[in-house]
């Protein structure tokens, strides 16, 4: 007998089934567009229960078969299903199978690694998706006739983004509140996990201290570092398009208020869901993408083009103000109290921004925060990895290997928070070799489209020149484009965790290896 387990469950069931149901009859480029509003999917599962079996169903496999097969048929319609087997992104798409498929045959737990590999299809099967819709709306860029819906498409696209990152933002200080000032206890997100299986948004087990008191907030992602991770990649991303149009408007063309405002908007979002995680992780991947930025297209362009006379006056008002409320914020939070009991029964207190200012210090002193605990898991994933250096131990067995070996009476620790760890020990030398190929592809690939963006903008605009505003957002869509490639490579391969190899919504970022050198 087939009965939901939860009201979420109920609702989580009918309203992605609706989805599905658009998806299947919206066309793919238009549906597309408005995914990264549907990314909180990545956070809801189902509960069913058949018979005496209990499963769970993630709610995106409603919608990720129908966006594949879509993307597969709008392919074939512009260039012929043939085509697609002559492009890169298949030959590397076709090492991860091979590579999941052996690990597979060599595993010592076979479900455990079959559970995994189904996963692993759907991500690449989305990654192909997201990498054709690149390619689809590339073309429609190039032809004058088209070049209005390309940028429609863009703009619906560009619009969910931000509308993601705003709500997200409001979620993350909801959270903050709701769990870290003691009267509220964390009341309405236990009363929404109370609604929905698997937790839907657990909160609360990430602190910023080891005081039982500041939480971290998960936004939308389920983990603190998701959280970070995304927001400050939008912020990187954001800001050099914002930085490029407020360089590109001294050569008196159409002046970008409006989007430099949004733009802006954003980017303060972004920082806020950020700062409510302080992700190390994030800093790393964030950082990686942006000195290659800065060295790639940035000073390149500031050497062309020179900045505006009132830049420096505009990044101290900027940098006043931010100062300012930082300032503020900090200082009324010395304001708040904050009471806890010991582990020996003493009741004590402290202030928020303490605690903040703790974790601050944590995170710059290994030596006080869970750093060696991360290196003391990636020693084991050797560990376990050494025991079958060639195929490793099957993907997804980390967890009861790590229980085997090091704590065989009890406590299990399923993550080595290193992608590099996890893949020795999962899928051995070959795997993490055939991983390496990839990954350096896709950073090769990313370099090129920025180089090649930074050639037609130094190339094609000269000083002086007035630009319309069709001019700018054509300019605007070229640069999104090429960040959407760019990012997410640089940007998972930067972390020192796991985490940032899937990252939530890499699957409507794609890696643009399908998009065609962009036309100047």
């Amino acid at each position: 007998m087939l009965r939901y387990t939860t009201l979420g469950a109920q609702l989580t069931l009918f309203l992605f089934t609706a989805l599905a149901t658009i998806a299947a009859y919206m066309p793919f480029l238009t549906f597309f567009a408005y995914t990264p509003a549907f990314a909180f999917i990545h956070r809801l599962s189902i509960t069913l229960n058949i018979g005496d079996s209990t499963k769970t169903i993630q709610a995106i496999v409603f919608i990720a078969p129908i966006l594949i097969i879509k993307a597969l048929w709008a392919y074939h319609k512009r260039y012929g299903i043939s085509q697609l087997f002559k492009t890169k992104i298949i030959v590397l798409l076709s090492l991860l199978v091979f590579a999941d498929l052996l690990s597979v045959a060599t595993s010592i737990h076979t479900m455990a690694t079959v559970n995994v590999l189904l996963t692993h299809l759907m991500n690449w099967g989305l990654f192909l998706a997201s990498s054709i819709w690149l390619a689809l709306l590339s073309d429609l860029l190039d032809r004058e006739i088209v070049r209005k819906y390309g940028l429609k498409l863009l703009k619906v696209f560009s619009i969910a983004i931000i509308t993601f990152t705003l709500v997200n933002a409001l979620i993350s200080v909801w959270q903050f509140v709701d769990c870290t000032l003691p009267h509220l206890g964390c009341r309405t997100w236990n009363a929404i996990d109370e609604a929905f299986p698997n937790k839907l948004l657990p909160v609360g087990h990430q602190r910023f201290s080891h005081k039982p008191i500041v939480i971290r907030a998960y936004g939308v992602f389920g983990d603190v570092n998701f959280n970070g991770m995304y927001s400050l990649l939008v912020v990187v991303i954001a800001g050099t398009l914002a930085f490029l149009g407020y360089l590109l408007q001294n050569r008196k063309g159409y002046q970008l208020t409006k989007e430099l405002r949004w733009l802006l908007i954003t980017i303060c979002a972004a920082l806020v869901s950020f700062l409510l995680t302080l992700s190390r992780s994030a800093i790393l991947g964030a950082g990686a993408v942006f000195v290659v930025l800065l060295a790639v297209l940035l000073l390149p362009a500031v050497k062309q083009y020179k900045l505006p006379a009132d830049f420096t006056s505009l990044i101290k008002k900027g940098g006043s103000v931010g100062l300012l409320a930082l300032v503020l914020l900090l200082g009324s939070g010395f304001l708040i109290p904050m009471h806890y009991v010991t582990s020996t029964g003493d009741e004590k207190s402290t202030t928020l921004t303490t605690q903040l200012l703790q974790y601050v210090n944590k995170m710059f002193h290994p030596e006080q925060s869970s750093a060696q605990a991360h290196v003391d898991l990636f020693s084991s994933a050797i560990r376990i990895g050494n025991q079958s250096p060639l195929f490793g131990q099957g993907m997804g067995t980390f967890g009861s290997e790590y229980q085997r070996l090091f704590a065989p009476e009890g406590g299990q620790d399923t993550d080595p928070h290193s992608t590099y760890g996890r893949l020795y020990a999962e899928q051995g030398i070959i795997g993490l070799n055939v991983y390496l190929v990839v990954i350096v592809s896709l950073w090769i690939h990313a370099i090129k489209q920025l180089q090649h963006f930074r050639n037609t903008l130094i190339t094609n605009i000269s000083p002086g020149q007035r630009l319309k505003k069709e001019e700018y957002y054509l300019l605007g869509a070229r640069l999104l484009f090429t960040l959407l490639a760019f990012g997410v490579p640089f940007f998972s391969v930067a972390t020192i965790s796991y985490y940032g190899f899937f990252l939530p919504m890499t699957w409507w970022w794609g890696n643009g290896e399908l998009v065609k050198t962009l036309k100047s």
